[in-house]
């Protein structure tokens, strides 16, 4: 979800929310890992917007996340919020899922923390 600061027309300030579209919003296994992206396209609150706007907006992506523990059933929860300075400006996370010759999936944790740049 988009968080941010608007002005209406009186000079109210409102804190308004946005849904951000996910490519995936439901994992039924998450044995190895799972990404959460949203693709800015024309329908996206996030097309065109700049860094300083969002400082400005007081802005946020927040990630609710929640799940059941298969050991214990029990629910879990995750909460984060994104300010624009948490987010890489044209970089993407890079793909960690591959396989091995004989076609089993692994996950390279040594990239887990790399970034492509746009257009890289």
């Amino acid at each position: 979800m988009l968080v941010q600061n608007e002005w209406t027309r009186e000079g109210t300030v409102m804190r308004r929310f946005y849904d951000l579209k996910l490519t995936r919003a439901r994992n039924p296994a998450f044995i190895l890992t799972w990404t959460v992206m949203h693709p800015i396209d024309e329908d996206s609150p996030l097309k065109g917007v700049k860094p300083e706007a969002m400082k400005e907006r007081e802005a946020e992506v927040v990630a609710a996340l929640f799940g059941v523990d298969e050991s214990f059933s029990q629910t879990i929860y995750a909460r984060y919020g994104y300010t624009a300075d948490h987010i890489r400006w044209g970089g993407r996370f890079t793909d960690i899922i591959g396989r091995t010759p004989e076609g089993r999936l692994t996950v390279d944790y040594d990239k887990f923390h790399d970034i492509e740049e746009e257009g890289g």
